[in-house]
């Protein structure tokens, strides 16, 4: 992948793949990179993903996660080690037909490192005018040009770097995790209306991208949710608790009674996720402290 934006003069990240764990530390000897991101090349959220900044860090995050099974049932039988690029990291989601590029919507995400674990806090959606939008689309059309993606819907993950925009990941698929309705209420169409509309209407969705691009969104938060408990669950699951916060449009929780719950430690570790849809940041913001303290309560209470 950024083999081809290489190829392409796109501006992108170095990396290299291997099997070896000898020849992955050989080259990272070799280019003399301070900070790189350890990671599978199949895969889902940080399930096996590591910063690391030394070589004990990428001895440990190899022979940690090689040869195992990940999040998406696929054997990590080879990792990436690609340069850590500063900066703030999008979500870059795109519908295409016969080369044309439109981006549908794009996630600022929010996180923090523990150790060498990337853990997600929540992604909001960025307005089309945001002065950010137009950069990350403008750079997202060449990345897609590049990796040879001319129709259906793709998934980009990009860093905004001190050098510009640079790519982090591209997949020719869906986003995962969102619930499509509560983009469609607060976006006016969502990567999955369109998809299906580039499919059985290809000319009237071309004829309505300039439509789709004046459309005003609201303030969308996509909240990746946290325990600071473990233990057995055992009680019933009663997602009421959390029916007084005015902007809850969608919670999906993973556990049911009688399975384990483990302290949240990385992205793939996530016991549920919710979203929240409000008219502006003020009331966004409040609606989030509230799930926040509800959810610290709701974890307590299932143990």
């Amino acid at each position: 992948m950024i083999d081809a934006l290489r190829k392409a003069n796109v501006p992108c990240a170095k990396q290299f793949h291997s099997q070896s764990l000898e020849e992955i530390i050989e080259w990272y000897r070799l280019n003399n990179i301070k900070k790189v991101v350890m990671k599978p090349p199949m895969g889902a959220y940080s399930d096996g993903v590591g910063i690391c900044q030394s070589e004990t860090e990428i001895k440990s995050i190899f022979n940690k996660n090689i040869n195992q099974k990940n999040f998406t049932g696929d054997i990590n039988d080879e990792y990436v080690i690609q340069e850590y690029l500063d900066g703030q990291h999008f979500v870059v989601n795109a519908v295409s037909v016969d080369g044309l590029h439109f981006i549908t919507d794009i996630w600022e995400d929010i996180n923090h490192h523990e150790g060498t674990y990337l853990i997600d806090e929540y992604s909001e959606l960025l307005s089309r005018d945001d002065i950010n939008f137009q950069i990350l689309a403008d750079y997202t059309y060449k990345a897609l040009d590049a990796l040879g993606i001319r129709s259906g819907p793709s998934h980009s993950e990009v860093k905004l770097t001190s050098d510009g925009p640079k790519l982090i990941e591209t997949g020719a698929r869906l986003a995962g995790g969102l619930d499509f309705s509560v983009v469609e209420e607060g976006n006016g169409f969502s990567q999955l209306s369109l998809t299906i509309d580039s499919i059985l209407n290809p000319d009237l969705f071309i004829q309505r991208i300039n439509l789709y691009q004046q459309i005003k969104s609201k303030k969308i938060r996509f909240i990746y949710m946290f325990s600071q408990v473990e233990g057995k669950i055992t009680k019933s699951i009663n997602l009421d608790i959390f029916k007084p916060i005015t902007g809850l449009m969608s919670i999906n929780f993973l556990l049911n009674a009688n399975d384990s719950l483990g302290k949240t430690k990385f992205s793939v570790g996530h016991p549920g996720y919710a979203m929240l849809l409000r008219d502006n940041t003020s009331l966004l913001d409040k609606d989030y402290q509230q799930f926040r303290e509800i959810e610290a309560e709701f974890f307590q209470e299932l143990i």
